[in-house]
């Protein structure tokens, strides 16, 4: 999967993917909403991790393309990794709210769900959108 997202198609992605993230996010969670912590899987190009970004105090986006985290825009609040959801490196029970910006079809996994009861705390939010 991670070939088929080259250096080229990471910068059409950039540039062209509607800006619906920050909108679907207001949406789904109430207004003055914080976290400490949130986790965008499938974070592409950062555009889904900019958006979340806003509600946390720190924010980590993953993604097994290196071209697309190459492409990734960040605010400071914000680190990237190349990688998969089913293998984070993050601490146990360190993650508030992870998102899936029409990633969770390509990151369906036992594993994946084993990772995620790892680094969660057991009162995170999982929100899936495309």
């Amino acid at each position: 999967m991670s070939e088929e997202y080259n250096c080229m198609i990471s910068k059409h992605y950039a540039a062209y993917r509607p800006p619906l993230h920050k909108m679907i996010l207001e949406r789904m969670l109430t207004p003055g909403t914080s976290f400490l912590s949130g986790l965008d899987i499938g974070c592409g190009t950062g555009i889904s991790t900019i958006a979340l970004s806003q509600y946390c105090r720190k924010t980590y986006g993953v993604d097994p393309s290196e071209a697309m985290i190459n492409q990734a825009m960040s605010n400071g609040l914000i680190e990237y990794n190349v990688g998969y959801g089913d293998n984070l490196k993050l601490p146990t029970d360190s993650i508030d709210i992870v998102t899936f910006a029409g990633s969770l079809s390509y990151a369906k996994s036992n594993e994946l769900v084993a990772e995620l009861l790892r680094v969660c705390i057991p009162t995170a939010q999982i929100i899936a959108y495309l």
